[in-house]
């Protein structure tokens, strides 16, 4: 694999496959990876997660199912549940979705990652973790992640290894504003929009999460409160699909208004949140 002084960029997944392959050898040694995938929000971090689920599988099984989305978690809760039921050299993703929105999320999501961290050493589980930053996790657990792998616009992706990546965590441990790229990346990689055998399965769980967004929004302005209160709950509702990665046309259609007024409330919020 290219190193530092071989960087090279090449198409469509290429070098990751050739990674993972190593990888895969060294989880039938009983070895285990964490590694991550961050970036901006709509860069296609998802679908590098969905490429590295379907590719994982494959050279597990000799092939990926559609219901291997399961291992495709958009909850904390899900996201345990998956790692406590997966086989032995199973690959489970945890597909941030906005949850991790607050201190105290990100504190409990991190209490949750060290306790996990002991059953994916015992099972040989590859976890891949999706979050818009990498310093969104605690430094220790940093150290023990495999790769990190930065979208840094859609399609394209720069990899920091082990090495390279502790070192990034140990340059940025005590700065006010964090730099991936303090450390040159290892390799860099292309990869398309996600197409294969789970693209329906996976359409249908974000159809599903939209369902339950209607609930909730139904639920809060169903009840017989004041104006006021109905007003802050939408405010609430708007912003919490926003840090769930949903686009403003999305929430609009989910809360039945104009995307010119979902663009409003997002205004206020984020004015109020100034105060």
């Amino acid at each position: 694999m290219a190193r530092k002084s071989q960087r090279r960029r090449c198409l469509n997944l290429k070098w990751i496959k050739e990674y993972m392959d190593i990888r895969n050898d060294k989880h039938k040694k009983k070895w285990d990876s964490v590694i991550g995938i961050v970036g901006p929000e709509g860069v296609g971090k998802s679908n590098l997660g969905l490429h590295q689920l379907e590719y994982w599988m494959e050279l597990k099984n000799g092939k990926c199912d559609p219901d291997d989305v399961k291992h495709m978690s958009m909850k904390g809760k899900d996201f345990v549940d998956d790692l406590s039921e997966a086989d032995k050299m199973d690959c489970v993703v945890f597909d941030e979705a906005g949850e991790l929105d607050n201190r105290r999320a990100l504190s409990n999501f991190n209490v949750m990652l060290s306790q996990a961290y002991k059953v994916i050493r015992a099972d040989n589980i590859y976890t891949i973790l999706i979050l818009p930053d990498i310093f969104d996790l605690e430094f220790r657990f940093i150290k023990r992640m495999k790769a990190l792998f930065f979208v840094y616009q859609r399609g394209r992706v720069a990899v920091w290894l082990k090495d390279s990546l502790v070192k990034m965590a140990e340059l940025n441990a005590y700065r006010k504003v964090k730099n991936v790229r303090l450390v040159p990346p290892d390799f860099y990689d292309t990869f398309p929009i996600y197409k294969g055998v789970m693209e329906e399965s996976y359409a249908k769980r974000k159809a599903e999460k939209t369902k339950e967004a209607r609930k909730e929004l139904k639920h809060a302005l169903n009840s017989k409160e004041e104006i006021g209160v109905r007003a802050q709950k939408m405010m609430n509702m708007a912003y919490n699909l926003k840090q769930r990665k949903f686009k403003i046309k999305e929430i609009a259609e989910i809360m039945d208004v104009t995307p010119r007024r979902i663009a409003q409330i997002l205004k206020e919020s984020r004015e109020k949140k100034k105060v």
